[in-house]
């Protein structure tokens, strides 16, 4: 008899089992779900510490498409306490500008280019160089097996 108690207590407790629900006829639907993403590569501009204010302008080739744009990080003349800021952008970058070390994302795309190539300058003067061909990740929004497949790949450049 107390056998049967402490089974029907366990029973109820963690169910009993049941044969799964067969949902065709239910109106769900199973499988891959909507999902959206975008081919495209990050490039990170890392500071050792501190961002320089000044004027920065990015120039890529990236398949032979060339591309530029610019941003300007400000001191603390033109941000006061929050120093460095991002004072103008044409880039649409990313910045990280309040923890140490800092850095600007800028995005390179849509698509996933072989080759690029980076020119990086500050106040008209080039400071950084850079020829590369990224190795890109496939990420899969909507689960493994199912479209969308986009390309992702980040690459990080030291800024002096």
């Amino acid at each position: 008899m107390r056998c049967a108690w402490v089974l029907a207590l366990v029973a109820i407790a963690c169910g009993s089992a049941r044969p799964p629900v067969d949902d065709a006829g239910l109106g769900y639907t199973t499988g891959c779900g909507d999902a959206s993403c975008e081919s495209g590569l990050r490039i990170v501009l890392a500071a050792n510490g501190t961002f320089t204010p000044g004027s920065y302008g990015v120039s890529t080739v990236a398949d032979g498409v060339v591309d530029s744009c610019g941003f300007s990080v400000g001191g603390t003349e033109l941000c006061g306490a929050d120093a460095p800021c991002l004072l103008d952008d044409d880039c649409g970058v990313e910045p990280n500008l309040i923890i140490a070390p800092h850095s600007v994302a800028v995005r390179v795309g849509p698509g996933a280019p072989e080759r690029v190539t980076v020119s990086v300058t500050r106040g008209g003067s080039e400071i950084v160089f850079d020829e590369f061909a990224p190795a890109y990740d496939e990420f899969a929004p909507a689960g493994p097996d199912c479209e969308p497949v986009c390309l992702v790949a980040s690459a990080q450049l030291d800024i002096p």
